[in-house]
């Protein structure tokens, strides 16, 4: 979703909404390189960790629904297209990252809510 903004300076903030009040979140220079890890968490704890970033654009779903407590600019085009995926891989493919459709896993950014119910956290 960073894709679908082109700015000369500042950052992105990809936000999908994850449901009860989470988000999974991204954010990246305006090269489209990711400045941390990617963050599954409750939005208001990733407000924490966005705030440090100056001149920020949302993007995404989750960005659309919280737009009352969020502070920035926010993108037009909120949708992930099959074009600006092709980029990233072209650009991942580019950099030297060449990865066998067989050996690519999801990320797991955090425990299932059935895990996280069982462990009280």
């Amino acid at each position: 979703m960073a894709y679908n903004t082109n700015i000369a300076e500042g950052h992105i903030c990809s936000l999908i909404d994850a449901k009860n009040n989470n988000a999974y979140c991204g954010i990246f220079d305006n090269k489209y390189s990711s400045c941390e890890e990617y963050i599954a968490d409750d939005i208001n704890k990733l407000l924490v960790k966005i705030e440090k970033y100056d001149d920020i654009i949302f993007v995404g779903d989750g960005a659309v629904l919280h737009k009352d407590i969020l502070s920035g600019t926010f993108a037009t085009d909120n949708n992930i297209h099959a074009k600006n995926v092709g980029i990233a891989g072209y650009n991942k493919y580019s950099s030297g990252v060449k990865e066998n459709a067989d050996t690519v896993l999801p990320i797991y950014l955090r425990p299932s809510q059935a895990e996280r119910t069982r462990n009280n956290i």
